[in-house]
């Protein structure tokens, strides 16, 4: 599993590989992205609807680093029209 992540400001990939996917690596990732990325600046970080990003550990960890981590989550569904 490869969670990863574009810094928009610079281009750069920060990446982290897993043998699984859930909450533990996921929360490992993102305590990744906070040591990759520049302490002073805020971090939006754009996620589909998978429940690992929705776990109470997860949610948990969004609560503890507010101050600097927004995540936004995509739609449910994307309607597609022709």
């Amino acid at each position: 599993m490869i969670y990863g992540a574009v810094d928009y400001a610079s281009g750069r990939i920060i990446q982290t590989l897993s043998d699984q996917k859930g909450e533990t690596s996921f929360m490992a990732f993102l305590d990744d992205l906070a040591q990759a990325l520049p302490a002073d600046e805020p971090i939006v970080v754009v996620l589909d609807n998978a429940s690992y990003h929705k776990s109470a550990a997860v949610r948990a960890w969004w609560r503890q680093h507010a101050d600097r981590f927004q995540p936004a989550w995509l739609p449910p569904r994307l309607l597609l029209t022709r």
